[in-house]
C-alpha cells in the first residue's frame, strides 16, 4: 500500500511538473542586411521605418502552453524608441504586430506590415539611434472575450492603430494606446503570474544611415521545451517577406521555431498626411497648417523635407490670406510680399532634385489655387495683386544690378535699361492706395536703390555728352532724347541741370563742371563722405569757369573713408542743401538761364 502510494505521489509530481511552464522568452538576432532595393542619396538623416514580418500561423511549430491558467491568446507589440532627437523624452506608443490562437496555431496581422511610419535618424547623432522594444503577452480566455470585439472595432480604423491620425508633443496618440493596451497590461495577469515578456534591442551604427538601410533583427519566441538554434539566416530573395532557415550538416531547412522578423528601411521622404491629415493641397483650415507647422518646428521630419514642406505650407498660409482678405488691399499686399520671397529650388540647387522628385506638384497645385482664388475676385484686386508682385520681383531686379555694378564707376548700359524697366514697376507698385507700410517700405527702398545706381549712370552719360560734344545745341538735343527714357526723378533733375546750364548760353565745358559738382554733392551725401571741399565751388568768382573748373577738379579728391566723414544721410541732409544753393547762384550769377528746363514725359 504504501509502495502504490509513492507511486501515485510520483506521477502526481511528474504531471505537475508537465501542468507548469514557463512563458515566451525573446531572444534578439541579428542576420545582417535583407536583399533588394535599398535608399540612395540618405543624406545626413533619414526615416527609420521597420516592415514586420513572421512564420507564426505559417510554417512555425504551435506554441504550447499547459494548465487551466495558461494564455489562450498571444498579442505581440513593439515600440520604437528615439534616443536622441526631439522625440527622445517622450515615450513611443506601442504598436500592435500580431496575434496568436494558442489553441488554433493561427495568427492575424495587426498593423499591414509596418511598425512606424517613420522616426528621423541622424548622421552625427546614429550610436543609439533607436531601441526596438519586443512585448509579447498572454492573454486569458476571459481576457480574450473581452478584448475581441475590442479589436474588431479598432482594426476597421488603420489610424486607430497606426497614429497617423492625431500628434501630440511629436508622438502618436493612437485609439489602441490609450484604450487596448491597458487591458492588455490587465489581462496579461492572474493569481499565478504575468503572462508577459520585454526585450529590448538598442541599435548600435558606426557607418552611417547605408549600414541602417536593410539590416534585419529577428526575435525568436522560444518557450521552455526550445533552444535558440545553433545558426539561423535568411534563406530568400524575397525583400518583401524575408524568411530564416537553419543550416545543419550542410542542409539548410525553414526555420520552425517561431519568430519575427525587422527589416529596417531608411528612406529620405515621409508623406506629410502620415503626421497630420492635410484635408487636401489647397485646404486652408488654419489649424492643420499651424499644428503641420508645429510638427515640422518639433523636427518630426528631416531638415531637407522640412525647409520645404514649409514653403508649402506658407503658400497655403498665403492662399488663406487671399481668401480672407474681402478685398483688402493692406492684408492683399502682405500676403503678395510673403508669396514672392517663397521661389522654388533654383535647378542648380542641391534641394531641386528632392523638390521635384517629392514636392513640386504639391506647391504647383497651390499656386493654381491661388491663381483660382483670384480669378473670383474684383478685377481691381486682380490688377492689384499683379501689380504688387510685378512690383516685388522689380526689388530682386535692382539688387542683383546693384550687386553686378558695385565696383563699377560707370554701371553697365544693359544694367541701367533693366532697372528703368524695374523702376517703372516699382513706381506703379508703390503708386497702390492702401497697401501695407511694410510692403511700401520695401517698394520705396527699391525705388531708392534703383535711382541711385541710374542717376550715376545718367551722371556719366551727361559728362560724356557735355564732354565730347563742342556744341551746345547737340548736346541739348541728345540730353532731350535721354531725358524722355528715364523715370527717375532724380536724373531728370541731373539732366535738367545740365539742359539749363547749356540753354543759358554756357559752354559744355561749363556744363560738364556743373554736373561733376552736383554729382559730388550727391555721392558725399550717399556715402558719408567730407563735403567741405563743396564750399570751394560755391565760393567760386562769379563768371570765372576757370576758377570753378578747378574747384571743382579739387573736390573730386575727397576720399569717402576720411575720418572727418558725417555718420548718417540724414545729418548731413540739411547742410549740404544750403551748399548745393549757394553752389548754384554762384553759376545762376556766372550766366542767367534764359529758358525753364524740360519736363519728364509721363
Amino acid at each position: 500500500m504504501r509502495v502504490l502510494t509513492a507511486v501515485v505521489a510520483v506521477a502526481a509530481a511528474l504531471l505537475s511538473g508537465c501542468a507548469t511552464t514557463r512563458f515566451i522568452e525573446p531572444t534578439e538576432l541579428e542576420l545582417g542586411h535583407a536583399p533588394g532595393p535599398h535608399a540612395s542619396d540618405i543624406g545626413e538623416d533619414g526615416y527609420l521605418q521597420v516592415q514586420v514580418s513572421s512564420n507564426l500561423g505559417g510554417n512555425a511549430e504551435r506554441i504550447k502552453f499547459y494548465g487551466s491558467d495558461a494564455p489562450k491568446l498571444i498579442v505581440v507589440t513593439a515600440k520604437l524608441q528615439p534616443n536622441a532627437g526631439p522625440q527622445r523624452d517622450q515615450p513611443a506608443p506601442e504598436v500592435p504586430i500580431l496575434s496568436y490562437d494558442v489553441g488554433k496555431a493561427t495568427s492575424e496581422d495587426l498593423t499591414a506590415r509596418t511598425l512606424a511610419g517613420g522616426i528621423v535618424v541622424k548622421a552625427g547623432s546614429l550610436s543609439g539611434a533607436a531601441t526596438l522594444t519586443l512585448i509579447v503577452r498572454g492573454i486569458t480566455e476571459s481576457g480574450a472575450a473581452t478584448l475581441g470585439p475590442l479589436m474588431e472595432t479598432i482594426k476597421k480604423t488603420p489610424a486607430a492603430i497606426s497614429g497617423a491620425a492625431t500628434i501630440l508633443g511629436g508622438v502618436p496618440i493612437t485609439a489602441f494606446q490609450t484604450l487596448v493596451v491597458p487591458l492588455l497590461e490587465k489581462s496579461a495577469g492572474n493569481a499565478n503570474q504575468k503572462w508577459e515578456k520585454k526585450k529590448e534591442y538598442t541599435f548600435q551604427i558606426e557607418d552611417g544611415l547605408d549600414s541602417l538601410d536593410g539590416r534585419v533583427v529577428a526575435f525568436l519566441l522560444l518557450t521552455e521545451d526550445k533552444r535558440e538554434p545553433l545558426k539561423a539566416e535568411l534563406c530568400t530573395i524575397d525583400y518583401e517577406r524575408p524568411k530564416l532557415c537553419l543550416t545543419r550538416d550542410n542542409v539548410t531547412t525553414p526555420l520552425t521555431t517561431p519568430y519575427l522578423l525587422f527589416d529596417l528601411r531608411v528612406s529620405d521622404y515621409r508623406p506629410i498626411d502620415d503626421l497630420v491629415p492635410q484635408g487636401g493641397p489647397c485646404s486652408t483650415d488654419r489649424t492643420v497648417l499651424a499644428k503641420t507647422a508645429d510638427a515640422i518646428a518639433a523636427g518630426a521630419l528631416t531638415a531637407r523635407q522640412a525647409f520645404l514642406e514649409d514653403l508649402i505650407v506658407k503658400r497655403r498660409l498665403v492662399l488663406a490670406d487671399i481668401r480672407d482678405s474681402g478685398g483688402s488691399i493692406d492684408r492683399l499686399s502682405r500676403a503678395a510680399w510673403r508669396y514672392e520671397r517663397l521661389p522654388e529650388p533654383a535647378p542648380d540647387s542641391p534641394r531641386h532634385a528632392y523638390w521635384k522628385k517629392h514636392l513640386a506638384a504639391r506647391s504647383q497645385r497651390v499656386d493654381e489655387c491661388i491663381t483660382e482664388t483670384l480669378a473670383a475676385t474684383a478685377l481691381s484686386t486682380r490688377r492689384a495683386w499683379n501689380t504688387l508682385i510685378d512690383g516685388y520681383r522689380a526689388i530682386d531686379d535692382v539688387e542683383d544690378a546693384l550687386h553686378r555694378n558695385a565696383d563699377n564707376p560707370v554701371p553697365d548700359a544693359a544694367d541701367a535699361a533693366k532697372v528703368e524697366i524695374a523702376l517703372r514697376k516699382l513706381n506703379t507698385a508703390e503708386a497702390i492706395p492702401a497697401i501695407d507700410a511694410e510692403s511700401r517700405a520695401y517698394l520705396v527702398a527699391g525705388i531708392s536703390n534703383g535711382s541711385s545706381l541710374l542717376e550715376r549712370w545718367y551722371r556719366a552719360e551727361v559728362l560724356r555728352i557735355t564732354g565730347t560734344t563742342s556744341s551746345p545745341d547737340t548736346a541739348a538735343a541728345e540730353l532731350k532724347r535721354m531725358l524722355a527714357r528715364t523715370r527717375c526723378t532724380a536724373c531728370v533733375s541731373v539732366i535738367n541741370g545740365a539742359l539749363t546750364s547749356l540753354q543759358s548760353g554756357a559752354s559744355t565745358r561749363s556744363t560738364e563742371a556743373a554736373v561733376r559738382r552736383d554729382g559730388l554733392v550727391v555721392d558725399a551725401v550717399r556715402t558719408g563722405a567730407r563735403v567741405d571741399a563743396a564750399r570751394s565751388v560755391s565760393d567760386a568768382r562769379a563768371g570765372g569757369t576757370e576758377a570753378l573748373r578747378d574747384a571743382v577738379d579739387r573736390s573730386l579728391e575727397v576720399k569717402p573713408s576720411e575720418a572727418s566723414a558725417a555718420p548718417t544721410l540724414d545729418a548731413l541732409h540739411d547742410r549740404v542743401d544750403i551748399q548745393r544753393d549757394r553752389a548754384d547762384a554762384s553759376l545762376d550769377r556766372a550766366s542767367p538761364p534764359a529758358s525753364p528746363p524740360v519736363e519728364a514725359s509721363p
